[in-house]
């Protein structure tokens, strides 16, 4: 008997491919009935006892068919302009954003360059630390009139409350990072 060579050959595993997983639209249904179903019972109830108890005429409250119907044109249409004060929804909250932008910009482009001087200087961080620590703890709420009374008109006095509600977190964290900052 004769040997024959034996060739060793390696053996190739191919993985098969996970079959798709199948999307069973009754469980996906049943989990957003079980989440949205009920908190729309609850509101359709809520609002059911608000229409039967304040429809009644000389109520205190209006019912929701009323307030629906008074508010149905600043839904229906944001940006009308009947005068200088009666000026749609969506007016008025591109001015409130507006506002907001201007606070912001401001606060984060002062904010940033206190906040690197102040990280820089040991004698700035401790001559200025104290004072702002004080001034931070302010409520926004509490410089509205001081703004008020010093510019006399709501747009600059929106701006400035927003910007001395944002600056002291720009502050705080600027200094912070360029202390950590490795030398």
């Amino acid at each position: 008997m004769t040997a024959l060579p034996f060739k060793a050959t390696a053996a190739t595993v191919t993985a098969l491919p996970r079959p798709a997983r199948r999307i069973n639209m009754a469980v996906i249904a049943g989990r957003i009935a079980t989440v949205v179903v009920p908190p729309l019972i609850v509101l359709a109830i809520i609002l059911t006892i608000w229409q039967v108890v304040f429809s009644q005429p000389g109520s205190s409250l209006p019912a929701p068919s009323e307030v629906w119907a008074q508010s149905y044109d600043l839904i229906v249409d944001p940006f009308f302009v009947y005068g200088s004060q009666d000026i749609g929804l969506g007016l008025r909250v591109l001015t409130s954003l507006q506002r907001v932008a201007i606070g912001f910009g401001l606060a984060a482009v002062l904010g940033i360059a206190i906040g690197a001087v102040i990280g820089q200087s040991k004698w700035m961080m401790r001559g200025l630390d104290p004072i702002f620590q004080i001034l931070r703890t302010v409520p926004p709420l509490a410089w509205l009139p001081i703004s008020l009374a010093a510019f006399m008109d709501s747009a600059p006095s929106a701006i400035f409350v927003i910007f001395i509600t944002a600056i002291w977190p720009v502050i705080i964290n600027t200094t912070v990072g360029v202390r950590n900052i490795p030398q």
